[in-house]
């Protein structure tokens, strides 16, 4: 333990020495913070996005009561501007419509959904989704505010009788149906405060490339086996290296959250200890993703270039740098580490679909894991390189 706090000490004391690297760490993400914070900050009212509708098909078999209330509801002002509808005749059409993208979603109402809410039985009809998450999510809210009023009306007749049905007025929950909440909450942000989550992420990943041209140096010059003549292992000394990266890490995260929130304003939120786990598991993975990359290539210009490209990617497909990116390219930013990170930051800053933020948490935690575990996996190959 003594020798690997040695050799994490070196690490440290060889990292700060670098200028360049403390001015990439510590200086660069509080400037683009700023810049990009003041710059775009007219981006990120959430009135002036103005999201395309989202488009449902529907196969209505039911003709009772609450056909005519289903159609009110989609025909109302402040529901058409969110969402477009569209009759379909048959189940199969509905399906091809989603898979030809036509439509974001379908929806199947059974013939007997009328009869069975008027009865106090139990009712469901059964919703497809297509591949655009964000629609999808929009018209799950919208369809929840008619089975609310559709719940109303049941719990009536379940204490009334069928013909509380008769008296019974739809409640007008259109109201409060309003165009920026139905949207990815993310969007309620201001721009210094989704900023300093996505430009966190992307320098704590930048982190560890410090670690993978470290390791990568280590091979070119031979230097570990001059290590060796101390009575460390290679084992330690990878271990006390790449720990040292951590700790500089973990306070290039304590230095940004601290500066952004006193100099620049931004609201940390309530969920500190859980932010705190967020930057834990993305420096295990930047760590772990820089130990694979000094494996696979051989040289740390190699490394070095691979690395912020693959950074500089993942935070442009995530949404990090352009905010408003398309359905498709969203999509695809669900394979990046920001998009589950940057994504579970922002929502505990904002307090806004925690369950959401706790999920992208898990997620990122199984990524960290894997990716500690590829590299142990190659750890060995490591070692051997450097012998």
């Amino acid at each position: 333990m003594k020798n690997i706090w040695h050799v994490m000490r070196n690490e440290l004391l060889q990292i700060t020495r670098m200028r360049s690297v403390l001015l990439i760490l510590f200086i660069m993400p509080l400037l683009l913070i700023f810049v990009l914070g003041s710059a775009l900050s007219s981006q990120f009212k959430a009135e002036d996005y103005v999201p395309a509708p989202a488009k449902l098909a529907v196969f209505n078999e039911d003709s009772g009561q609450m056909k005519a209330p289903l159609q009110q509801f989609f025909a109302n002002d402040q529901v058409r501007e969110i969402l477009q509808v569209t009759e379909v005749q048959s189940e199969e059409e509905m399906n091809e419509r989603i898979e030809l993208n036509e439509v974001d979603g379908g929806l199947v109402i059974p013939a007997s959904f009328s009869k069975h809410i008027m009865s106090g039985a139990s009712s469901e009809w059964t919703y497809y989704g297509g591949s655009n998450t964000s629609a999808n999510d929009t018209i799950k809210i919208l369809l929840q505010k008619f089975t609310d009023q559709a719940t109303q009306t049941q719990a009536a007749v379940m204490v009334l009788g069928p013909q509380a049905a008769a008296v019974s007025a739809p409640v007008d929950r259109t109201s409060q149906v309003v165009q920026g909440t139905l949207q990815d909450n993310l969007y309620n942000a201001s721009a210094m405060e989704y900023y300093a989550g996505s430009m966190l992420i992307m320098f704590l990943l930048f982190s560890g490339m410090s670690a993978a041209i470290g390791l990568q140096k280590e091979r070119e010059n031979k230097t570990l086996q001059r290590i060796m003549v101390a009575p460390v292992t290679v084992a330690q000394a990878l271990l006390g290296k790449l720990l040292g990266v951590a700790v500089l890490s973990m306070i290039q995260c304590s230095v940004i959250i601290i500066f952004t929130w006193v100099v620049y304003g931004v609201n940390w939120g309530e969920h500190l200890g859980a932010i705190a786990i967020i930057c834990l598991c993305t420096i295990v993975a930047a760590i772990s993703l820089a130990a694979i990359l000094a494996v696979l290539f051989k040289s740390s210009k190699a490394v070095e270039s691979v690395y912020s490209s693959l950074v500089t990617i993942m935070t442009f497909l995530s949404g990090g740098m352009i905010v408003f990116v398309g359905d498709q390219m969203q999509t695809v930013g669900q394979f990046t580490l920001n998009y589950w990170a940057a994504g579970a930051i922002l929502r505990f800053m904002l307090n806004v679909d925690t369950s959401t933020a706790w999920n992208n948490l898990y997620v990122l935690i199984g990524i960290a894991v894997a990716l500690m575990a590829g590299a142990m996996l190659i750890s060995r190959r490591v070692v051997t390189l450097h012998e």
